[in-house]
């Protein structure tokens, strides 16, 4: 049990104690030149998740950006042209994203369609650690589907106007067809 745990944990730790010395006392340089080969490779994969982080950080906020303008472009008029149409999410786009960091901002389309509205666009965000191993920038695509609102819908209320309406409950001070027709 906890008497096995705490002896291995000793045995650990005596051991990465030794091997600590050893690598104190080695004066061959192996330990150098792995690692000046290794520093490289680490500092690219940890730059690349810095770099994959801004790129998630920046879709998410077009992602929001381009729903708010979708939303508006779905309620639009249906005679509204398509330039007017792709000139209002262009604003809507450009205003509650506001070109956000260093993200450039292109490509923005939008598609109506009877149904339903698409709009898509491209940030190109330029990478900071990634351009270590060659890569410039970092292509983020969006697209987002708003459907549109129902026309015409129509409401029924149907009510009970049967002789049982009439009639008052104990205690009640009204029949259930005035509380109804007061409800109406």
């Amino acid at each position: 049990g906890v008497e096995n745990m705490i002896l291995g944990l000793a045995n650990f730790f005596a051991s990465a104690n030794r091997a600590r010395k050893a690598l104190r006392k080695n004066n061959r340089g192996n330990v150098t030149v792995f690692f000046a080969l290794s520093i490289l490779p680490v500092a690219i994969g940890a730059g690349a998740a810095v770099d994959y982080q801004r790129a998630v950080s920046a879709k998410v906020e077009m992602t929001q950006a381009m729903e708010t303008a979708a939303i508006y472009a779905a309620n639009m008029s249906a005679t509204t042209t398509d330039q007017a149409r792709l000139t209002a999410v262009q604003n809507y786009v450009n205003t509650n994203y506001g070109n956000s960091g260093d993200a450039a901002l292109s490509n923005i389309s939008v598609d109506n369609y009877i149904d339903h509205v698409t709009v898509n666009a491209t940030a190109t965000i330029p990478s900071a650690f990634m351009q270590l191993a060659g890569v410039n920038s970092i292509a983020v695509p969006v697209s987002v589907e708003v459907k549109k609102s129902g026309i015409n819908l129509e409401v029924s209320l149907v009510l009970d106007n049967t002789n049982s309406m009439n009639t008052k409950s104990q205690g009640a001070t009204n029949t259930p067809i005035v509380d109804l027709k007061a409800a109406a």
